[in-house]
């Protein structure tokens, strides 16, 4: 019988381990006097800092003061053991000790001596390469070097309890390490803005009314802000509304760039020598609410202040939504903060949107009731968020459009307007107007006219014409559902392919319908494969109409009553399969300046594109009447043609708008001396202690058997 060798790996280690033992105390000696020689790696990293509070100054402490430990051992070592397991331990007390270490040196240089370049992204990344380089080869190598120095002890564990507890417990220590440096890593690369790497710096909001979610305009406000915000919250924290406020402002400097946005806490007790300094310095009035503060200190700064009534609304009894026999209260802090912001930063200046009239359009003058066909509604609601209305008479009289106006908004017009308004139109869009282009939002309709027995669309040469000109064609046609009633009435999305701001907003929110009526399509003019490419402008379809989800189809003959025509198909299924051949239209268009047609990537910002909005044109204008502001889809259709003014002024606040969800408050029926508090208190200590007990029991059973 022959005598199998104890390991594979032992055999393969013992030629270098036997040439170490060999060396005897020598290799002890060696190793103290080199620990003593790396004591000038702290010293130059003291010179260097003038501080020891530095990690190449721990570093190089430790690494000195390891070697020359582990020599120390070695020698007494050589005492109790034999050679080979006493150069064993060496290797892998020494090799551990100093990969564990400099792994723990490239884990902390980020966020000690690196902070700047590493929170910087991959714009800070590439101008400071060599410290990235530096970084990860310590991480690595320390990593490496500590599971190298386990191959000293490996085979050796069965037959030596020494050597199977170092081994083992270096192997916990340096998994450990390991570990944490993955996760280091996570983090890291979560801030960058690389493609699924930002699903690591996600938050999910579990809470039943958002109370940690801000909407996508006010995150994309926050990321863009060109100059810092200041908020000073003069309210108590422990009160219902200090308490949502503060969550707001801490959840809006987590979203905000470094140094752009911070708040403070002002209390009306604690810090009254800072609030009379406001006080002065802002014209604060003495009440409790937001101070609001757009600029750098010592620069032009521009103030508002946010009154407390303004921060919620209370459909309960009770007007005082601190009193704890509220049931409930709707925070509106997100809204009336965004627009506070947005107003500084445009300079407290209201925008000029000029409502057309003198060819049949809807009345922003109506706003007499839900059924009613006026834009009133929406232009009451325009008139909250820092913009100014007026109405504008688009007739042959109109030579120009007022130096003013920041966007003219044509709905729905009946007849076709006189070619001088058109002109006056095409240079308010075409030309710069007090130094910049005008901009415009037109929403047709299937308007109709009857000529003797025979019944046409409107015409609308004029119009179409100046269209023509920013490549959009309007259909003259109808689209037609055959499942809802009436059969004018359309379910639009957003399109999914576009990359537009508008509909990246609302793609990101699961089935944002929007309520049409009586839409005909709208497109850009097809593109001649043979002809030169148009670079006149950028036109994106935005809104769409699938045909399937209502089995939607197009109807080109305006005499045809909708109802009919459906009931008639719907006896001739194979006529309709035909029809509901297309997977969607177009109802919305919106026209840019071409730029250079380059998205904006992050860490590519001078490549961002240059294109500037210009024309938005919808097939359909009962969506923001009165009647559809107020059915349950008003809520969408304003947010849609919201974001639609925001995209033309180049507004980050695209989106949903911020809602007041409702808060609901709670009150325990216990004091605090009575049984059931106590039992609360105590319960979960006492179950943390029994748990732990029972489990201990269990272990010392199992190992006693």
């Amino acid at each position: 019988m022959t005598t199998e060798p104890a390991s594979t790996t032992e055999s393969n280690n013992s030629h270098w381990i036997q040439s170490l033992a060999a060396l005897g105390s020598k290799l002890g000696i060696a190793l103290v006097f080199g620990g003593m020689a790396l004591a000038v790696v702290p010293v130059l990293a003291y010179i260097q800092t003038k501080s020891i509070q530095n990690p190449w100054f721990f570093w190089g402490f430790f690494l000195s003061g390891w070697t020359v430990l582990c020599g120390a051992m070695h020698l007494g070592n050589l005492a109790s053991l034999r050679s080979t397991d006493a150069v064993r331990f060496l290797m892998v007390a020494w090799g551990g000790g100093i990969g564990v270490a400099t792994t723990l040196l490239g884990m902390g240089l980020p966020f000690l001596n690196y902070a700047e370049i590493f929170g910087g992204g991959l714009v800070e990344w590439r101008k400071h390469p060599k410290e990235l380089f530096l970084t990860t080869t310590l991480l690595l190598g320390g990593i490496a070097l500590a599971f190298l120095s386990l191959i000293a002890a490996k085979g050796t564990e069965r037959e030596s309890v020494t050597m199977r507890r170092i081994l083992y417990g270096a192997n916990t220590l340096i998994t450990t390490v390991l570990l944490f440096a993955i996760l280091g890593l996570i983090n890291v690369l979560s801030f960058v803005n690389l493609g699924r790497f930002d699903f690591f710096n996600t938050t999910f909001d579990y809470t039943e009314s958002n109370l940690y979610t801000l909407s996508s305009g006010t995150k994309d406000l926050l990321q863009n802000l060109d100059q810092p915000v200041l908020v000073y919250m003069m309210i108590p924290e422990s009160t219902l509304i200090g308490g949502e406020s503060k969550t707001l402002l801490d959840n809006c400097k987590a979203l905000a760039p470094k140094d752009t946005f911070a708040w403070q806490s002002v209390s009306r007790d604690r810090d009254q020598s800072e609030l009379a300094k406001l006080e002065k310095k802002f014209q604060v009035p003495d009440a409790l609410g937001f101070l609001v503060v757009y600029g750098a200190e010592g620069a032009k700064q521009q103030h508002d202040f946010i009154p407390y009534d303004k921060l919620y609304s209370t459909p309960q009894r009770s007007m005082n939504p601190a009193d704890e026999s509220s049931s409930n209260f709707s925070y509106l802090g997100e809204d009336v903060l965004r627009k506070s912001i947005i107003t500084l930063k445009e300079g407290k200046t209201e925008s000029k949107l000029y409502f057309t009239s003198g060819n049949g359009e809807l009345s922003m003058a109506d706003t007499s009731g839900p059924s009613s066909d006026g834009i009133g509604l929406i232009s009451e609601q325009l008139a909250k968020t820092n913009y100014k209305t007026e109405t504008l008479v688009f007739d042959s009289k109109l030579t120009t459009i007022p130096n003013d106006a920041e966007v003219v908004i044509m709905a729905r017009p009946k007849t076709d307007p006189a070619p001088e308004a058109i002109q006056a139109l095409r240079e308010f869009l075409t030309r710069s107007v007090g130094g910049k282009k005008g901009k415009a939002i037109i929403l047709l309709d299937t308007e109709k006219t009857r000529l003797g027995s025979k019944v046409t669309w409107t015409p609308l040469p004029n119009l179409k014409g100046l269209l023509a000109e920013f490549q959009l064609q309007v259909g003259d046609n109808q689209l037609i559902n055959a499942r809802l009633r009436p059969n004018t009435n359309l379910f639009a999305k957003t399109n999914e392919a576009s990359r537009n701001k508008v509909a990246m907003a609302f793609n990101q929110s699961i089935m944002t319908n929007f309520m049409l009526d009586g839409a005909r399509t709208v497109s850009p003019i097809p593109q001649n494969p043979s002809a030169p490419p148009r670079t006149a402008f950028q036109v994106e379809e935005v809104l769409q109409v699938p045909s399937t989800q209502l089995r939607v189809f197009s109807e080109n003959d305006p005499s045809l009553d909708p109802g009919e025509l459906v009931r008639d198909l719907l006896g001739r299924p194979e006529e309709l399969v035909k029809r509901l051949s297309q997977p969607f239209y177009s109802v919305g268009v919106f026209v840019s300046d071409p730029g250079s047609g380059v998205e904006n990537v992050p860490g590519h910002e001078r490549m961002a594109t240059d294109a500037k909005p210009r024309l938005a044109l919808f097939g359909d204008a009962s969506w923001v009447s009165n009647k559809y502001i107020n059915s349950q889809y008003g809520e969408n259709n304003y947010n849609l043609f919201y974001s639609t003014l925001s995209w033309l002024k180049d507004r980050p606040d695209v989106g949903e708008k911020p809602k007041g969800s409702e808060r609901k408050t709670y009150n325990l029926a216990m004091s605090a001396g009575s049984p059931e508090f106590s039992r609360l208190k105590w319960m979960p200590l006492w179950l943390m202690l029994s748990s732990v007990g029972i489990l201990g029991g269990a272990v010392w059973v199992v190992r006693r058997r």
